[in-house]
């Protein structure tokens, strides 16, 4: 199985369990998991080995503090989990091993929606609506084209926080579950990770049955179209409709606790399709004024105008290397009146013009 050589300085996080600087710098994102998901990977730790009672001590979590699977854990403690299960299991991938074991419960109501949907295709769907019930740090996108199915995720982490373990835990956690609710095998066309590729890649080539690629703009599984038509096994509306509801309901409590940049930084990724968002839109959306949207991101310490120019980097990317879009049909969708606009300015977020990152991907 051929697999693609590092060329990027994006390296596979690695940390020790004492090494609390970074752990807080984890902290500092201010995102969340939910219980069922640090429960999943303290399970399938224990199985291979680990002592469970050192886990909860590596992320000063107690038995009480996973009794309720929607309870919220800061991101610190998961990567503490991940880095003693890690030590305990002498399983540097540990990640992907978990997620070969994921179950509905793992992704909290998200789950047992997904797999009350009739296709495959409505459980997908349901991804991004829902991704911040189980971790609420992240973004998913879903695209088609050329008769390719592509669900990619990114982390919404800065570089120097990328994590080995997360990356593949969401990835591998998608097709297992995918496999479970369909019964199919679902071969793929590629997998691709942010993250360096480890000196032994067969446990990877084993569990997805395609080319790995990693050094990747993205962390993404690509298939044909058609399976989103495909049937699940456990298909059910009336629970699906219960379900979605609940989902809804715990999505309401953990938006309450997002900071306002999290929330614009949502609701740009929506409007951007429909032109430049501009500050006065995004308050009118909030149901706040304008002035306090401002008044609000200065104490966060950002702008809006430094989340615009990240949403619109992160859609420029997923358009140029997803779609067959020109680069002027780019620009309109990303507000800009003028494609040299739009070229610079891509120019200044990636350090290279749109059409050289698109042929460096192809």
């Amino acid at each position: 199985m051929a697999h693609s050589l590092p060329t990027k300085t994006c390296q596979a996080r690695t940390i020790t369990v004492n090494n609390n600087k970074l752990l807080a710098a984890y902290e500092a994102c201010h995102h969340t998991v939910s219980a069922s998901y640090a429960q999943c990977l303290i399970d399938v730790a224990t199985r291979q080995g680990a002592d469970r009672s050192s886990l909860l001590e590596a992320a000063a979590l107690t038995s009480e503090a996973l009794a309720t699977p929607s309870q919220r854990l800061p991101l610190g403690k998961m990567i503490a989990l991940f880095e003693r299960a890690i030590e305990q299991c002498a399983d540097p991938l540990i990640g992907l091993h978990m997620g070969q074991q994921v179950q509905a419960r793992t992704f909290s109501a998200l789950g047992y929606a997904a797999m009350s949907c009739a296709t495959l295709g409505e459980a997908i769907a349901l991804i991004p609506r829902y991704e911040s019930l189980v971790y609420d740090g992240g973004k998913t996108t879903v695209s088609a084209n050329h008769r390719q199915l592509t669900v990619s995720w990114d982390a919404g982490l800065p570089a120097s926080l990328e994590y080995q373990a997360l990356n593949e835990v969401i990835v591998a956690g998608w097709l297992s579950f995918g496999r479970w609710i369909t019964g199919e095998q679902g071969w793929l066309n590629e997998v691709r990770f942010r993250h360096s590729a480890p000196l032994d890649c067969s446990d990877y080539d084993r569990f997805f049955g395609c080319p790995v690629h990693f050094d990747a703009d993205d962390n993404a599984l690509c298939g044909p179209d058609y399976f989103t038509d495909l049937p699940l096994l456990q298909q059910d509306g009336e629970l699906n409709t219960l379900m979605a509801r609940q989902a809804d309901s715990l999505l309401t409590k953990i938006q309450a606790k997002q900071t306002l940049a999290d929330r614009i930084s949502h609701l740009l990724d929506d409007m951007l399709p429909k032109g430049k968002p501009q500050p006065s839109h995004v308050a009118s959306a909030l149901h706040i004024s304008e002035r306090t949207l401002r008044r609000r991101l200065q104490h966060e310490g950002v702008s809006f105008t430094q989340l615009l120019n990240t949403a619109r980097s992160a859609r420029a990317k997923h358009y140029l290397t997803e779609t067959p879009l020109s680069l002027l049909e780019i620009a309109l969708l990303l507000g800009f009146s003028e494609q040299s606009s739009f070229t610079s300015a891509f120019q200044n977020w990636q350090g290279c013009s749109p059409s050289q990152y698109r042929k460096d991907r192809s």
